[in-house]
């Protein structure tokens, strides 16, 4: 059981793990953001200029199903108003994700493209110095 909890701590103290939970958070809170904007700024000026409608009262009445004895029942209802405000927090939150992904894979390709500094070459030996001396003397005869 110990070494379980271990291996357990392991991977929740890792930097991945909690960049992900991290990620998680943020992406919850950013998809708020994005539905009260896509409800309360982009749809009504689009309900506005077909007409006034309101989206999110969009939708097909199913006949009501009257059985004799019973109450009468609701109709059912395909809210397709909501369908579509759904369809447009999912383009905008995917568009987002998009360029998030592609300025991280940017930053990834900068990273790999910039070349190592080159590595000094190392000091000559005191043998290798010797021998240089050696050489110039007898270039200088």
């Amino acid at each position: 059981m110990g070494k379980f909890i271990q291996e357990f701590k392991d991977f929740a103290v890792k930097g991945n793990a909690v960049d992900m939970a991290v990620g998680v958070i943020i992406g919850g809170a950013f998809g708020k953001i994005v539905t009260s904007i896509v409800d309360d700024i982009i749809m009504p000026p689009i309900g506005w200029l077909i007409g006034g409608v309101n989206f999110t009262d969009l939708k097909f009445s199913l006949p009501a199903v009257e059985i004799p004895g019973v109450e009468k029942m609701q109709a059912a209802t395909i809210n397709y108003g909501n369908f579509i405000q759904n369809l447009i927090d999912f383009v905008i939150i995917a568009f987002c994700v998009f360029l998030l992904v592609k300025l991280i894979n940017k930053l990834a390709r900068k990273k790999e493209e910039e070349p190592a500094p080159a590595p000094e070459p190392p000091a000559p030996t005191k043998e290798e110095v010797l021998l240089t001396e050696i050489r110039d003397l007898l270039k200088n005869k």
